[in-house]
């Protein structure tokens, strides 16, 4: 059984690959002697980003305008040595990227889903706890509060989100994990939050294409 990590590339609506975003996760006790494994992690990936569970908006509902489908995955088997070739690449159509209007956040703008594993005495949590940055998303449809924090709509998607990929992945053989480059492990994801408060990726910002200087006399 193997540890693995796997790569979620979001597109952006520009198309340029230098604004793409990536989100990183691993997964543990991943069985490579055939696709089953690979092929029900990237269901539940789908599952995440693309279907609301019949609760709501999908998180890509909040992102629309601002990605672009099919979301790229590619998977790395920790276990290999470095550099690492992939796996294999697959692609999630998203079908509920949907127009919700043209305003959008700044790109840098995302919103940080928090994970860990079981709290142990005498072991650092801090190798235990993982995270995954959303975004970009849309300044209308419900994003925002009145106080312009992340609306309750849009924390509580995500967080039934990953409660939905945690439910599967304790019922699986494979589960989601955190990985540590410290211990060279995997720990099992054991719960998680999203806080109300807004995260800023500044690599996530378009480069500047002009400049406007001052003094104009």
């Amino acid at each position: 059984m193997a540890k693995v990590r796997t790569m979620v590339t979001i597109p952006s609506d520009n198309a340029l690959p230098r604004d793409f975003v990536v989100n990183t996760w691993a997964f543990g006790n991943v069985d490579l002697t055939s696709d089953d494994d690979l092929d029900a992690i990237d269901d539940q990936l789908l599952d995440f980003y693309n279907d609301n569970g019949g609760s709501g908006t999908p998180i890509v509902g909040f992102m629309a305008n601002d990605v672009k489908s099919p979301f790229i995955v590619k998977h790395y088997n920790l276990d290999s040595p470095e550099p690492r070739a992939p796996l294999r690449t697959t692609e999630l159509i998203m079908s509920n990227i949907t127009v919700s209007g043209s305003d959008h956040l700044p790109r840098e703008t995302a919103l940080c889903l928090s994970f860990q594993g079981v709290q142990v005495s005498g072991e650092p949590q801090a190798r235990k706890r993982g995270r995954i940055y959303l975004g970009p998303f849309v300044s209308n449809g419900g994003t925002i509060a009145a106080n312009g924090a992340p609306s309750t709509t849009l924390i509580q998607e995500i967080v039934d989100s990953a409660s939905r990929m945690l439910t599967a992945s304790n019922a699986a053989t494979w589960y989601w994990a955190i990985y540590s480059p410290t211990d060279d492990e995997v720990v099992r994801v054991d719960n998680g939050w999203v806080d109300n408060a807004w995260d800023t990726q500044r690599r996530r910002g378009f480069a500047a294409t002009s400049r406007v200087t001052f003094p104009t006399i």
